[in-house]
């Protein structure tokens, strides 16, 4: 699926800075549980998964020019704390809340960035298997990139998908969950 960001008009909800200490703790520790479990063989990863994760620890300790900001990785993920709620499902209504692998995934995604502030990633490809809840984690990026206050650049968000109708469950998944942020005219 690829992602851009947008901007959009919404309000949207903040936290104290209290809780956004609070919030950025427990995503840097599942950032760092999701890691470990995946290098030490305790989460059954693939060859992929566990490319992915080494290659960021070797961009960690090598890559010039970049460097991994945990309060700009930790961003997106305070947002959808503060925001957005499961649209459909058993869990409909409460606050989302996203496994290990997709936390991991936003901060390295949302993280980087070089002196200036600017993000290394403005698009991504993420393949994952079916019932892994990545409809919702889509639509909570979307959601975020076209309508969170930090990200103002003006472009427009697209979600790729296999077919019309699972892009189509992304979008509605999406505008579910914006349905309770209240819009600024």
């Amino acid at each position: 699926m690829l992602l851009f960001y947008s901007w959009g008009m919404t309000g949207e909800r903040r936290v104290s800075a209290d809780m956004k200490k609070k919030l950025t703790m427990f995503f840097t520790s599942q950032y760092g549980e999701y890691r470990d479990a995946v290098l030490s063989g305790k989460r059954n990863a693939g060859l992929l998964e566990l490319a992915m994760v080494k290659r960021q620890e070797r961009d960690l300790a090598t890559l010039q020019g970049w460097h991994f900001d945990m309060h700009r990785a930790c961003a997106p993920l305070i947002w959808f704390a503060a925001n957005l709620k499961f649209p459909s499902g058993e869990k409909k209504g409460q606050h989302l809340k996203l496994e290990p692998w997709q936390v991991w995934i936003v901060m390295v995604l949302f993280g980087w960035v070089d002196s200036g502030g600017n993000r290394r990633y403005h698009n991504a490809y993420v393949e994952i298997a079916r019932k892994n809840g990545k409809s919702t984690w889509a639509a909570a990026v979307l959601c975020y990139l076209a309508f969170s206050l930090n990200e103002q650049n003006g472009t427009p968000c697209y979600i790729g998908a296999t077919d019309l109708d699972q892009a189509g469950e992304v979008f509605e998944r999406a505008a579910a969950c914006l349905s309770i942020l209240p819009v600024r005219v």
